[in-house]
């Protein structure tokens, strides 16, 4: 008999009634019918359902992957960046801008006057939540206004260059970054989906006039599946973009490890890495069609 998501309903993030948060997209549209079925609606292809069944039931994943406990994710194949100049390639510049402020376990993570997300960190789990400002008390939820990038205020084009920007997962792992002189965001937000990708990508493209955009997964299922939406969309807005594999940084990465487990990537490693993907030429950058083909996956979103 195959397993059944709804009979571990207890081990997902409740949003409200009947409708939770996806352990592999973070949105909060999973829902199931009296009779069991259930869907993730930010994507419902086969490809995330049976990896949400392979994350919330490890044994029982549909042979989709091994136990990802003990084995680690599949290696991220990707296709190169076009080559380019290293005389082009510069960091934005940075502001000492404070975004977070931690007391006892919580942290809040300003995002803008009236956007913030406040995080508990307890011995055996942690608890993230959304919150918008209505003009008297904070009221948890994403609101009706978009979000920005986490982190993304503190940066600003160095002109003449191709900005480098470093995508991390969570605000957290935005801050450690930082620390290190890393000019990094991440996309996770009170109002992050699939659908609002597009818009965050858009506002970054934006600001810093098309920069280039380096991604660092978690060395899980969730963070191969969010590089493959990222570069997908980056691809559709005609923005470079590449990933780094973590287990090539850090072999004794555990899976679920971040960059606070690499203290290895610094400014200079960045750079390096960087580089090495454009030791063979001196090529521009080229403005993509819009019509171009996905470099992932099946072009979805």
């Amino acid at each position: 008999m195959s397993a059944n998501l709804a009979d571990y309903k207890k081990q997902l993030k409740r949003y409200r009634q009947n409708r939770f948060y996806c352990p592999v997209c973070g949105g909060h549209n999973l829902t199931f019918s009296p009779i069991g079925k259930w869907n993730c609606w930010n994507d419902d292809s086969r490809w995330h359902r049976l990896e949400i069944m392979s994350v919330v039931i490890p044994s029982r994943g549909e042979n989709y992957s091994p136990n990802p406990t003990s084995e680690p994710p599949p290696e991220i194949l990707l296709p190169p960046i076009p080559l380019i100049s290293s005389a082009q390639l510069h960091l934005p510049l940075m502001s000492p801008v404070v975004l977070s402020e931690t007391i006892g376990n919580r942290t809040i993570y300003q995002y803008s006057e009236c956007q913030r997300v406040t995080r508990f960190d307890y011995r055996t789990h942690k608890v993230i939540r959304p919150q918008y400002f209505d003009g008297k008390s904070w009221i948890k939820g994403a609101g009706d206004k978009h979000w920005i990038p986490f982190g993304l205020c503190r940066l600003t084009a160095y002109p003449g260059r191709l900005n480098i920007v470093l995508i991390v997962e969570g605000q957290k792992c935005v801050e450690i970054a930082y620390s290190r002189g890393l000019p990094a965001i991440c996309l996770e937000a009170g109002d992050y989906s699939n659908l609002t990708l597009k818009h965050k990508l858009e506002v970054i493209k934006v600001q810093l006039n098309r920069p280039l955009l380096v991604i660092l997964p978690d060395n899980d299922l969730s963070g191969l599946y969010r590089v493959r939406n990222i570069l997908s969309v980056a691809n559709r807005l005609n923005l470079p973009a590449f990933a780094i594999e973590p287990l090539k940084i850090e072999p004794q990465l555990k899976i679920g490890g971040d960059i606070e487990q690499i203290p290895g990537l610094t400014v200079q490693y960045l750079m390096h890495i960087i580089k090495e993907r454009n030791k063979y030429g001196l090529i521009r950058i080229e403005r993509r069609p819009v019509a171009a083909t996905h470099p992932i996956g099946n072009g979805r979103n």
